[in-house]
């Protein structure tokens, strides 16, 4: 044997392949799930928007189509969401 010359096993070199594999598909792993909840946030967020849009606009509506008596209703359970709220 040579002196300054190591002689390692090629199952050795088999091993830290497998490992840098590992490394390499553990990190794709995280960067999928995180893609992947970072997206979901965006629907959710998107969802939310759309409700309170779909809120606005009924609000804004019911005087239109509702009886008098049905707008006080909608009046007084908003302000008393809002009381709840402001609490």
């Amino acid at each position: 044997m040579q002196q300054g010359v190591a002689i390692v096993p090629t199952s050795l070199y088999a091993v830290s392949d497998g490992y840098a594999e590992f490394l390499k598909s553990n990190e794709e792993r995280t960067k999928s799930r995180e893609e992947s909840l970072q997206a979901e946030l965006k629907q959710v967020k998107f969802r939310r928007l759309v409700q309170q849009l779909e809120n606005v606009i009924l609000a804004r509506n019911i005087s239109l189509i509702a009886s008098p008596e049905v707008v006080e209703r909608f009046r007084k359970v908003v302000s008393a969401e809002e009381g709840l709220l402001g609490n």
